[in-house]
């Protein structure tokens, strides 16, 4: 049995021992209580009968020498203390109750006589009784004068008188010294038991020690364990409250500290759907029940991997995806407990979504590659060396913003503007050449930067998800490159044409045009671009990228903000398709370029940019700015008046790419705009291209 065995050991033995001894010395002691009470009896007894035997001989002397009248009076005397000593003697011969004084009565038993004392007895009964049977057949009244038989009887107990005394000294000294040895013994029982209880005192506090010093180093063995296990550790009662012991890995996984005694239900109330929580609740209730087998409901646990919701550090709260197994605990065949594991598989969960993920789209991926084959080869020779050469300074300007935010402490602010702008070019120019892969890659990029917008102050680490973003842009890059000089290694590419002549800027043209159709699409609006001159002249090298920016940037901005849908347009009396005019001269004698953007759309929407402005704190919200400040609001960077972010608008940084390329070319701009009609930019380029500000 289990309790046998709990018992085994030296501590009960011990104690086995001490009950036992305990006993004896109790028993022991009592014995020789009720001894040493008796023996005190007996001796009160012989001591008062040699007394009386005493007082027996001074009242033969009165009768002896006596006047007549006192004679009498000393016989009846002596005839009362012959009866006490006979009955006291016959008390401790045979036993029985016996007065010793008025109202003291005694009981005697034979029994408890000692043993040396006993032959004792019949040696004073055999001299004492022919001197008590005189002295019973004393005459009574006038008889007593009768000398002779009074002298007689004198004679003869004056002839035993040292016996008598003597053997009632005698038997007076053994049951004393009887008495005292049974003092003795009781003493030492006494002493015995005093030691050992001292003994077994301190021998139960060696023990104790011993076994508090065992239970302690289990204490911080277990509390090691407690402290170092990885998984949350914890006992559930059968009320559903947690144990006062638990990991702590537990708090640090549950989010949560003080657990002990907690309310399990009401903690998984906080953490996961009210369905879950019963679910939960009804298969604890199965494990509690001692008559369901725990390895046929295993495969029941609710719990097994669930999503959780818990609080962090900041307030916020996070999904997680938490573990919990359930093992019963028992105690004499009674179940007591439930011992819980909890562990947090949120990563190995992700990671396997993440491989089921990259699983389904190796598909995707091949098909992908395919694309970009197809879209390589509908690409000019010319216009795509031209863009992957932009591309790249694109990136390179991104990564040097991105360096530049490691270095600085403050002043981090304009690095937004330095990293968005050309993040958003590459993403309008992949987006139209229909490399949808590296769009997104650079509109991931974007966004990383567009979080920190409302972010202040600004520190370099806020910098760190866009710069893995944009590692991630290169790496892609890479692999259009290796691509492309793998095709034209091979002989492949269709670029193999005669070089094309300097003055035309073909590749820019195929640009926008493939910037029209894919918006045509994206957007469900009908645009067809409509140009002059710009194939027709040379431009100087430090005004292409510019305009490209410029150009790019105009016919985003009108399509997603100014072009309506063919229904629309049809409503208004208008061709379903939109005209896109770009016009590009000489003007002034060859001094400036003249370039001109127009859209048949639905015009500038003041009263959205003054909303807008008014949003982001730029105006008063009592203030109505004038036409000419709203037009300089509409180049400030983030001002947007999309109604949502889109791929194509709503980041705010189109037109403050046009305010940059602007800038640097030195240009003038002039806009016009007729609300249901077109919008006209008008942009006077110096020849020389000097990078003087934009008036």
């Amino acid at each position: 049995m289990q309790w046998m065995r709990k018992l085994a050991g030296p501590e009960a033995i011990l104690i086995a021992v001490f009950v036992v001894m305990s006993s004896g010395l109790y028993f022991g002691a009592s014995h020789f209580g009720g001894v040493i009470e008796s023996n005190g009896t007996v001796v009160q007894v012989a001591g008062r009968m040699r007394l009386e035997i005493n007082s027996l001989y001074r009242w033969l002397a009165e009768a002896e020498n006596a006047d007549p009248g006192r004679r009498q009076a000393a016989v009846d005397e002596l005839t009362q203390v012959a009866n006490q000593v006979d009955t006291l003697l016959q008390s401790l011969i045979s036993g029985g109750t016996v007065q010793i004084a008025p109202g003291q009565v005694l009981q005697v038993d034979p029994a408890l006589i000692p043993d040396e004392a006993v032959p004792i007895l019949p040696q004073i009964a055999s001299v004492w009784r022919p001197v008590y049977d005189r002295i019973q057949n004393l005459p009574d009244g006038q008889a007593v004068e009768d000398e002779q038989y009074l002298t007689e009887t004198i004679a003869q107990a004056r002839a035993v008188e040292g016996a008598l005394l003597g053997q009632a000294s005698r038997l007076l000294g053994v049951i004393s010294v009887d008495s005292v040895n049974n003092a003795g013994r009781l003493q030492l029982v006494q002493v015995t038991g005093a030691v050992l209880g001292v003994g077994f005192f301190l021998l139960l506090i060696a023990l104790y020690s011993r076994q508090l010093k065992r239970f302690r180093d289990a204490k911080r063995e277990t509390d090691e364990i407690l402290e170092t296990v990885t998984s949350g550790l914890f006992l559930l009662d059968r009320d559903y409250r947690l144990g006062e012991q638990y990991s702590a890995q537990l708090e640090y996984i549950l989010q949560r500290g003080e657990l002990g005694g907690t309310d399990f239900i009401a903690m998984l109330n906080d953490m996961v759907p009210g369905e879950t929580r019963k679910t939960a609740q009804d298969y604890l209730d199965l494990l509690f029940s001692e008559r369901v087998e725990e390895s046929l409901i295993g495969s029941l646990n609710p719990l097994d991997r669930v999503k959780v919701r818990l609080p962090t550090d900041t307030g916020r709260v996070e999904e997680r995806y938490l573990e919990f197994s359930f093992r019963r605990v028992f105690d004499d065949d009674r179940l007591l407990h439930l011992l819980v594991s909890v562990n947090d598989v949120t990563d190995r969960v992700r990671l396997g979504e993440e491989l089921e993920s990259l699983k389904e789209n190796q598909d995707q991926q091949t098909e992908r590659m395919l694309e970009l084959l197809v879209s390589l080869f509908k690409l000019d020779q010319a216009m795509l060396d031209d863009t992957l050469g932009r591309w790249h300074s694109l990136m390179q300007q991104a990564n040097s913003a991105l360096k530049e935010s490691n270095n600085r402490k403050t002043g981090l602010r304009p690095l937004v503007d330095e990293v968005f702008r050309p993040m958003h070019t590459l993403k309008s120019e992949a987006a139209a050449l229909g490399l949808d892969f590296l769009s997104q890659r650079a509109a991931a990029v974007e966004q990383a930067i567009a979080e920190l917008r409302p972010i202040d102050p600004l520190s370099g680490n806020d910098f760190l998800a866009a710069t893995v973003r944009l590692e991630e842009l290169f790496a892609q890059f890479s692999v259009v490159r290796r691509i492309i000089e793998r095709l034209q290694a091979q002989g492949i590419s269709r670029g193999e044409t005669a070089e094309q002549p300097a003055k035309t800027d073909t590749p820019l043209l195929s640009l926008l045009q493939s910037q029209v159709e894919q918006l045509n699409e994206e957007l469900g609006i009908r645009a067809a671009l409509h140009v002059e001159g710009l194939n027709e002249h040379r431009l100087p090298d430090q005004l292409r990228e510019p305009l490209r920016d410029i150009l790019v940037q105009f016919i985003r901005n009108a399509c997603a903000h100014g072009v309506e849908t063919p229904q629309q347009r049809r409503l208004q009396g208008k061709p379903e398709t939109a005209t896109l005019d770009i016009r590009l001269a000489h003007a002034d004698s060859g001094e400036h370029w003249q370039l001109l953007f127009r859209d048949d759309g639905r015009g500038i929407d003041f009263d959205a940019i003054a909303r807008r402005a008014s949003e982001m704190g730029l105006v008063s919200s009592d203030q109505r700015p004038e036409r000419g400040q709203l037009l300089k609001l509409m180049f400030h960077p983030g001002l947007s008046t999309a109604s949502e972010v889109r791929s194509d608008a709503g980041q705010g940084v189109g037109m403050d790419i046009v305010r940059e390329a602007v800038r640097r070319i030195g240009a003038r701009i002039q806009i016009g705009t007729d609300a249901g009609k077109h919008t006209t930019f008008k942009l006077s380029i110096p020849a020389a291209a000097n990078g003087a500000e934009a008036a």
